[in-house]
């Protein structure tokens, strides 16, 4: 949710140089942010997978990571064209921040 927060607050700037310094800034606090689900897929998979297919566990982790950024930029691009990009940070934060409410919900009733 923190990624969605940062997305968010990236739409709710003003456009001038200190909003573009603030940018930057949120910018590096997103890429932070991927610490946080990263490290925890990488150890869990450590864990639960056998260590002669971890090789292949993690090259199909990554091809599915990385073709998720010409899919993104597909769907982005026309969006943030038509409605600027501010509109398309926020649209996608608060899109963030729900899934992330959603999962929160979801993975409190799977424990019960």
């Amino acid at each position: 949710m923190a990624l969605g927060a940062t997305c968010l607050a990236c739409g709710l700037l003003p456009k001038s140089f200190g909003g573009w310094v603030a940018f930057a800034v949120l910018c590096g606090a997103m890429g932070a942010t991927a610490t946080c689900y990263d490290v925890p897929i990488v150890a869990y998979m450590q864990k639960s997978i056998a260590p002669q297919k971890l090789g292949r566990a993690f090259s199909a982790f990554q091809i599915v990571s990385m073709v998720s950024t010409p899919v993104g930029l597909a769907v982005a691009s026309p969006v943030a064209e038509a409605l600027g990009v501010s509109a398309w940070f926020g649209i996608s934060g608060v899109a963030i921040v729900l899934l992330g409410a959603v999962m929160l919900v979801l993975e409190g009733k799977a424990r019960r």
